[in-house]
């Protein structure tokens, strides 16, 4: 014969065992706050190169063009490669 479990069967046994829950939670927490500030070092690190060209149009644009064409036909443009800026891209390492 099959017995049925109602919810509030299930809620009284969870409450029954709040404290067990919530200490297990508290000493997991506990353990893993330890083990990462302390045990653990940190293993992160970024590096980048970045590329910076001013912005001069190499035509100008006329005056009636709103700002944002403006701003958009100076950011369209390619940077000059110069022999420098290859020899930097070249001799960076990479991690």
């Amino acid at each position: 014969m099959e017995e049925e479990i109602s919810l509030r069967e299930l809620i009284e046994v969870l409450l029954r065992g709040k404290w067990i829950i919530a200490a297990i939670t508290i000493i997991a927490m506990l353990v893993s706050g330890i083990f990462s500030f302390f045990i653990i070092s940190p293993t992160y690190e970024a590096r980048t190169t970045l590329m910076v060209s001013p912005l001069v149009p190499k035509n100008p644009p006329p005056t009636q063009e709103s700002a944002y064409n403006t701003l958009l036909s100076y950011l369209s443009q390619y940077p000059q490669m110069t022999l420098e800026t290859y020899r930097v891209q070249v001799t960076n390492p990479i991690y």
